[in-house]
Formats: C-alpha cells, structure tokens, sequence
C-alpha cells in the first residue's frame, strides 16, 4: 500500500480504525503504526478484503467508530463515480483552487476520484450544516459528485490495496483494479473560515413567507409578487374580464363586488410596464390594493416567476 499515504494519515489523527470487508465477513483494527497498518493492510488485501480506513482523529470507541467520537477533522473528503468523475474531479479542484484552497490529496478508489482537504478543525453543529450545504449544492452541480459523504466518520479506501466488487471475488477469473493516490509534497490545510466563505458562497438565498394581514397590508407566501402574472392568476379566479386600450391595464371583477353599491370599474396592471398592481374605484374599496388582494384570494405563489428573496 501507500507508505508516504499511510505515514500521513497517522501523523495527523494518531490511530485508525482499518475496517475490511468482503461479502461474508466484517474485520477491523485499530492501529497506530504506520509499519504495522502496512503490512496488516496489504495481508488483507492479498486474502480479498476491501479495505478502509477512517479519515478523523477519535477518541474512546465501544466498537466502530461513529460520527459522536470524532474529536478532530482531519480531512475534507469528496468522492466522485460515474462516467464524468474525472472531468468533475478536476472541475471543482480548479473551483475551490481559485477560492484559495490548497493543493488536496488526489485518489482514486480504482471504480472513482477522489479529493481530499487537510485541515485540523473541531466537529461543531454549525461545521457540519455548512459540509451538508456545501456538498448539496455540489451534488446538485455534478452528478458525479456523492452527496452524503460528508459524515465525520466516513470511511475512505485505503490507497494502494485492490478494489475488489461484489460480483467478482478473490479466485473468480477478475483482476482488481489497484487504488491509489497522489499525496502533494507540502500539504496545506483548509482553514475552517474557507469552508465558512464557501458556505456563504454557495447556500441558497434565504425564502422568506411573509405573514398574512390584510390591515397591514401584508400578504402570506413565498412569491416575488413583482414577477406575479397577474392575468393569468385572476384568471383561474374567474375574476378577468377583458384587456383595455392601453398597454399593460385590464379590465377584472372586484373579488368585494357584492359589497358595492353601485357598479364600478376595477383594473389590473400586468408587469410589462413595471409592477403588478391592482384597484378598484368603489368607494368601499379604498385602500384595497394588490396586497389585500393577494391575501384574500391566495394561489398567488404559483403564478410568480420567481420567489421572494432577501
């Protein structure tokens, strides 16, 4: 296997669980020397193992090591499979290399790439919603890029050991393909205020619903309601008549008509030649405009183009 690999990880998290796993059966150990996790990792691979290791410093474990024993984080790992890993790999490294990452670690699993950051930072609810967002956001990006692999205690193939499938055991006629990784000769850590600033870089923008009253004029929802279609949306109210003379205005039933005295004329203004906005000139309908509207009919959120953001 890797030795300056090896020689790394131990350096920076002082013991590794080794998990090796084949269809029938489950091994691990627990290991802090370099020499021994060698010739334990390569004794496992020649016997059809798939071996892995964790990639964080732990404390005191019952049996494998899980999420809550992680003291330390270690590395920032990204797993990329399918057809376009190699081009996607290289994609996000020259992304987050233009945000002032450093060189990562190149991997590749023998069935997918790999990156993965150093960095020494403290596990915190806050740490891991911004790996969550960030990986999300990622994977909403590159179909190639995995997800979910943000937990601390995720465990990572161990480079230079045979990548064994399910379908194709020790014996079968199949030749595994050999991990491997290439570790950067000065490896820089990732600072935890870079994963903040990616954070911020890449969250979605806040979706604010607004709280319904029609007295402060104040309207329930998630639309942008200077991109409501308001044709169509007082349409599928029955309450459209008919388009004016003049560019952008509509005729349209007052929703409050059978409060009316007598018949008045209500208009619309579509937003062609700025925002939508809506009124009617009876009398008892003064101070009714687009947000009462919007707040006594409803369904105006799926007629907007775009949501409400700040």
């Amino acid at each position: 296997m890797d030795a300056d690999y090896a020689t790394k990880l131990l350096s920076d998290t002082g013991r590794v669980e080794v998990r090796a796993i084949t269809d029938k059966a489950v091994k691990s150990y627990y290991l802090t020397d370099p020499d021994e996790l060698i010739r334990r990792a390569n004794q496992l691979s020649a016997s059809g193992f798939n071996v892995y290791t964790t990639l964080n410093t732990f404390g005191r474990v019952e049996d494998c090591v899980s999420n809550t024993d992680i003291v330390t984080i270690n590395r920032i790992f990204f797993d990329f499979d399918g057809s376009s890993a190699h081009c996607h790999r290289k994609e996000v490294m020259s992304y987050l290399s233009a945000l002032g990452w450093p060189e990562p670690l190149r991997g590749n699993s023998g069935n997918g790439y790999h990156l993965l950051y150093r960095c020494k930072i403290l596990p915190s609810d806050e740490l891991t919603k911004q790996l969550r967002t960030i990986y999300t956001v990622l994977g909403e990006r590159y179909e190639s890029f995995d997800p979910v692999v943000y937990n601390s205690a995720r465990l990572c193939r161990l480079y230079g050991t045979l990548n064994y499938n399910d379908k194709n055991g020790l014996g079968s006629g199949f030749v595994p393909p050999l991990s491997k990784c290439a570790v950067p000769a000065h490896w820089q850590t990732v600072k935890h205020r870079q994963i903040e600033e990616l954070y911020e870089l890449l969250k979605p923008e806040k979706v604010v619903v607004r709280k319904p009253s029609i007295k402060s004029g104040k309207a329930t929802g998630v639309g942008d309601y200077s991109t409501l279609d308001i044709v169509s949306w007082l349409q599928s109210h029955n309450l459209y008549l008919k388009p004016s003379h003049i560019d952008g205005m509509h005729y349209v039933t007052c929703p409050r008509h059978h409060r009316h005295a007598k018949h008045s004329t209500s208009i619309a203004y579509d937003d062609s030649n700025g925002k939508p906005a809506f009124k009617c000139h009876n009398s008892k309908c003064h101070g009714y405009g687009l947000w009462e509207l919007i707040a006594e009919l409803g369904g105006a959120d799926d007629y907007c183009r775009e949501v409400y953001r700040v």
